[in-house]
């Protein structure tokens, strides 16, 4: 998947083999794996990143929403028992 000379190994391949197929597997291997395999996965890693991201946003608000309503009861409980 890393694409390092892949035409050299696919070069010795056809040679020995005296064909077109292995140039045809290689050139489908990696069509396949690096074009929509990994397109899929980092697709996914960043489809999970955004969602865990916009929950942590959306803890984090309702978390301060909570801290600013524990503030305005204890002032509330301190005007009304002055």
């Amino acid at each position: 998947m890393v694409v390092n000379n892949w035409y050299i190994t696919c070069n010795m391949f056809c040679i020995v083999t005296n064909g077109i197929w292995p140039r045809v597997y290689f050139v489908s291997f990696w069509l396949v794996t690096v074009l929509i395999f990994l397109n899929l996965l980092i697709s996914f890693v960043l489809e999970i990143y955004s969602d865990v991201s916009t929950s942590i946003n959306k803890e984090g608000t309702r978390q301060s929403k909570l801290l600013q309503l524990k503030a305005n009861f204890h002032e509330y409980v301190h005007v009304i028992e002055n």
